[in-house]
C-alpha cells in the first residue's frame, strides 16, 4: 500500500527581515494527530508536555526549506533549513506546528507588540497621570 503525499510549501515571510522568499516544506498531520492535539491543547497542559508535543510532530513533518543564513564569508545568503532549526526557532516552529494542522490562528495571538519604556517596563498610561 502506498502512501499519499501530502506534502505543503509552508512560506516563512515575516519571520525575519530579508525572509521574504524563505520557505519549508511539511507534511500534514494525519486527524488522529489533530485529534491528539485538540485533546491535549483543550485541557490545561504544562508547557513541558505542549512543547514536547508541537516539537516531535515538528519533527515527524518537516521535509525541507530554505532560509537567509550568515554563509561562511560572513555575508548572508540562502540555505538549508534543517530540522533542528525548524523546532529550535519558536516563530518557525509555530507557524510550522499551525500549517502542518491545518489551523489558521489569529496573526494578533501569535505576536503581540509591548509599549515600554525607558527602563524597559511595560506602561501604563494611567500611572504617570497627574492631574491639578
Amino acid at each position: 500500500m502506498s502512501s499519499i503525499a501530502l506534502h505543503k510549501r509552508v512560506s516563512l515571510a515575516g519571520i525575519a527581515d530579508g525572509w521574504d522568499e524563505c520557505f519549508a516544506v511539511v507534511s500534514l498531520a494525519t486527524y488522529e494527530e489533530g485529534r491528539a492535539a485538540n485533546d491535549l491543547f483543550g485541557s490545561k497542559v504544562a508547557d513541558d508536555e505542549g512543547y514536547k508535543f508541537q516539537t516531535d510532530l515538528v519533527t515527524k513533518h518537516f521535509v525541507s526549506g530554505k532560509v537567509l543564513t550568515v554563509l561562511d564569508d560572513g555575508t548572508e545568503g540562502i540555505g538549508d533549513l534543517t530540522v533542528e532549526d525548524a523546532t529550535t526557532y519558536i516563530p518557525i516552529s509555530n507557524r510550522l506546528f499551525f500549517e502542518i494542522l491545518g489551523i489558521a490562528p489569529d496573526p494578533k495571538d501569535l505576536s503581540t507588540p509591548t509599549v515600554t519604556s525607558a527602563t524597559n517596563q511595560p506602561s501604563d498610561s494611567t500611572s504617570n497621570t497627574k492631574t491639578t
